[in-house]
């Protein structure tokens, strides 16, 4: 028969032992929740719109920027399926075909990335990136959608071409003899109609000569 204090020895280790799953599942719902709150933060303040769709079609994540780049309303915002979302998307792209195909392709192909540009009817242009999310075993979880506005990148790429088209048209037909010299290289690296003229020579062989062959051998004061 166990002395009492045996037997509440007993009892406590007991309870420390049926009281172990507990604090583990709570531990677990702990760190899962803070894994939780760490994705959401990084999601929402990222440029990026971003979209997470598990491999039976069902929206697992996607953050504010997502949700503004698309412009969705309040009623789809918070859609589980991927179906109506994607149809609500691919109504504001210029090539809905296109656009809907690759979607497609990607899905049927989990182990393919893709990378590519999105032209929105109301003149926007997105980034499109996606790739598949598996576990370091391999397991398949999904596929994940990042898309970002880069429309003044290329309004800017535009017009810093534009800008170069016009330079160049106005050196080219300019009256005077206009020669661009790469001080580095000590050569001319182009050459107007008027220095053609000027110079009785084509501009690649301008650029060949290069301005030592114009020099006179001697200045007028001897030097």
């Amino acid at each position: 028969m166990l002395k009492p204090s045996s037997r509440l020895a007993a009892d406590v280790v007991a309870d420390e032992e049926s009281s172990l799953p507990a604090v583990a599942n709570a531990q677990s719902q702990l760190e899962s929740a803070i894994g939780a709150a760490v994705l959401a933060a990084i999601q929402n303040s990222s440029p990026d719109g971003v979209l997470l769709v598990n491999p039976q079609g069902q929206i697992v994540s996607r953050n504010r920027r997502f949700l503004e780049i698309w412009m969705v309303p309040p009623e789809l915002a918070d859609s589980k399926s991927d179906e109506p979302m994607l149809a609500f998307v691919a109504d504001a792209v210029v090539d809905r075909e296109r656009f809907l195909s690759r979607v497609q392709h990607l899905y049927a192909h989990p182990a393919e990335s893709s990378h590519d540009e999105v032209a929105l009817k109301d003149g926007r242009t997105l980034d499109r990136y996606s790739s598949p999310v598996k576990l370091d075993n391999g397991t398949y979880l999904g596929r994940v959608w990042f898309f970002r506005d880069i429309t003044a990148h290329i309004n800017a790429e535009a017009e810093r071409r534009a800008g170069e088209e016009r330079f160049r048209h106005l050196v080219e037909h300019a009256p005077d003899a206009i020669l661009l010299y790469d001080a580095d290289q000590k050569r001319f690296v182009s050459a107007n109609r008027s220095a053609e003229i000027l110079f009785g020579c084509r501009e690649d062989e301008l650029i060949y000569l290069g301005p030592q062959h114009f020099y006179c051998p001697d200045q007028p004061d001897g030097r």
